[in-house]
């Protein structure tokens, strides 16, 4: 920041590195006939002129390059821009006479493919953009992706729904596909010959084609630390792409160029003309509007109006940047419980549609001691798969920087919590994932570790200020089971084999899984440890006032922790 004719001047950002990744020739297959379409290839355009216009760095995979003319034709629009290295081809291999080379091998794609004829077309190297190493491949991630998924049956469950029934000997097929591959790549057409999956199973491809172009995104996104384009309409994809940068906002730039007359101007002008856009002053401040960050680092979204923006260089003024957190509470009991601590702290909220055809809803409030922007939301059902599917829905709408889960838990028996202490656990371990076998019922854990920002700032907080205790250096044990008796065969199981647990859930899994990079936290405090519900009406009465109370710690817990977090400066150094 620095001063100008005596104002204060802001030069916000470009964003640093912006991947493409909607050329991909799978994620296209899965878009049908519509690629043809007019306003498909116009969406695609404009979206790549937005990108070039207000990122440092567009990035793209070499292989979309060569195996998509929708790329090709797009990216070669930018003539000089290629050769300036504005746009980026990226890939594993060394240099891009390697790439050819690899590509070009038999074993690699099927011979008479596509991508086998693609490769070994001539190319002139002259008119390439340039093009970047990364350290490592992405076949090696969509194996380890694939292999999570098909270990905790998500894959499973997901080809089930689609067919609407049993697959038979689904387990077996889905395990062998990394090694049945061998040397070829892992892209869905390879992947439905080992499956065996006909071309009439339309829906069950899809969701193959989803799952491996998602870890296939997430291999480039995470090395490159880049943002991608969302809120796309024709180009809109069935599963978040994944992103570890600052992501721009399609539809929120195309308001704001249809409101200052631009957005034809953008679409048919020369291509060094969008780079004197992007520098322009209104185009950066708008840009910050557009701008989100949906991975681990610490986000920040602008209050700034752009009611009626102008592309001009005339001076603005700084205001205040806000978060926005969701907050979800599953049971009644801590719904009511976090509904009241809210209205008491942050005033009386305001229920909120969160879609057009009023399907879905939130309570909103505003803190105004941080400028934060709370979303309370809830849950039809508990368990893994409620809060998994609930939450992405949210993510969607409500595009949150920071995601807490409050409520109430039980505390492993042997622990002897004080019924109100807080849990914050620094992983989860889930037992959905069981297998019933001559043998017996055997379970197969998986977890992971949960410690984001949220957590480390957790851990730092005083305890002696509070009159109820914080545990964060346990973990949780997850599973969509309701326990009411301290001595079930599950509960033994957690108590000899993963001694560090602290606390039982119905959600915890779940929601970390689903939270999809969001810095996020899982805040409960104990209820109980695992006995039986009351059957009469006074217990049960009694049993609520409990529930009210624990919950009571925890959101409190929790908005300490929000506070803490937004108000917390920088290195001072």
């Amino acid at each position: 920041m620095g001063r100008k004719d005596d104002h204060i001047f802001v030069d916000y950002p470009r964003i640093e590195r912006l991947f493409l990744h909607y050329f991909d020739i799978h994620f296209l297959q899965n878009k049908g006939r519509v690629v043809e379409t007019k306003a498909f290839q116009e969406e695609m355009r404009l979206a790549t002129r937005l990108a070039v216009a207000s990122a440092d760095r567009v990035l793209v995979p070499a292989a979309s390059y060569f195996e998509s003319s929708f790329c090709r034709q797009t990216i070669d629009e930018f003539g000089d821009l290629i050769r300036l290295g504005v746009i980026m081809l990226v890939g594993s291999s060394l240099n891009l006479d390697e790439f050819i080379r690899e590509h070009q091998d038999e074993q690699f794609y099927r011979k008479g493919s596509k991508q086998y004829i693609r490769y070994r077309s001539d190319v002139n190297l002259d008119l390439l953009p340039a093009y970047q190493h990364r350290q490592s491949g992405a076949t090696q991630d969509i194996v380890e992706c694939w292999v999570s998924r098909v270990n905790s049956e998500e894959l499973q469950r997901l080809l089930r729904d689609a067919a609407g029934k049993p697959v038979p000997h689904l387990d077996r097929r889905l395990e062998s596909v990394p090694r049945e591959l061998g040397g070829l790549a892992f892209v869905p057409d390879h992947v439905f010959e080992i499956l065996g999956l006909s071309d009439t199973a339309f829906i069950e491809r899809a969701r193959i084609t989803g799952v491996i172009n998602e870890a296939y995104f997430d291999s480039y996104t995470r090395e490159l630390g880049a943002g991608v384009i969302f809120d796309l309409s024709h180009l809109a994809s069935d599963f978040k792409v994944p992103s570890y940068g600052r992501n721009l906002s399609y539809l929120k730039m195309i308001r704001f160029l249809m409101s200052a007359d631009r957005l034809k101007t953008v679409a048919e002008c020369n291509p060094e003309i969008l780079i004197a856009l992007g520098n322009d002053q209104a185009w950066r401040q708008a840009l910050q509007t557009s701008v989100v960050r949906v991975q681990s680092q610490q986000p920040l979204q602008s209050k700034r109006n752009l009611k009626n923006p102008k592309i001009s260089s005339s001076p603005t003024s700084i205001t205040k940047p806000t978060h926005s957190v969701l907050c979800i509470a599953a049971a009644t009991s801590e719904l009511a419980a976090v509904r009241r601590r809210f209205d008491n702290d942050f005033g009386k909220g305001q229920i909120i549609a969160l879609v057009d055809d009023m399907s879905d809803f939130a309570v909103s409030y505003l803190d105004s001691t941080t400028s934060t922007r709370w979303s309370l939301a809830t849950l039809a059902f508990q368990g893994q798969v409620e809060i998994s599917s609930r939450l992405g829905k949210l993510i969607h709408s409500l595009n949150p920087t920071l995601i807490l889960m409050v409520g109430m838990c039980m505390g492993m028996p042997t622990r002897n919590y004080p019924l109100g202490t807080v849990i914050v656990p620094n992983e989860v371990i889930s037992f959905d994932h069981r297998r019933l076998t001559v043998d017996g019922d055997r379970t197969r854990p998986h977890g992971e570790r949960v410690t984001g920002g949220l957590y480390m700032l957790a851990r730092l907080i005083n305890a002696d200020d509070l009159n109820y205790k914080v545990v964060t250096d346990k973990g949780l044990a997850s599973a969509s089971t309701k326990i009411e008796n301290p001595d079930a065969n599950l509960v033994k199981f957690i108590h000899e084999n993963f001694p560090d647990v602290a606390a039982f859930d119905m959600e915890g899994g779940g929601f970390y899984r689903a939270s999809d990079g969001v810095e996020c936290l899982w805040i409960k405090a104990v209820a109980d440890s695992g006995e039986p519900q009351a059957h009469t009406c006074a217990g049960q009465d009694e049993k609520h006032v409990v529930q009210d109370d624990v919950t009571g710690n925890a959101v409190d817990f929790a908005i300490r922790l929000i506070r803490q977090f937004i108000e917390c400066k920088g290195y001072p150094f």
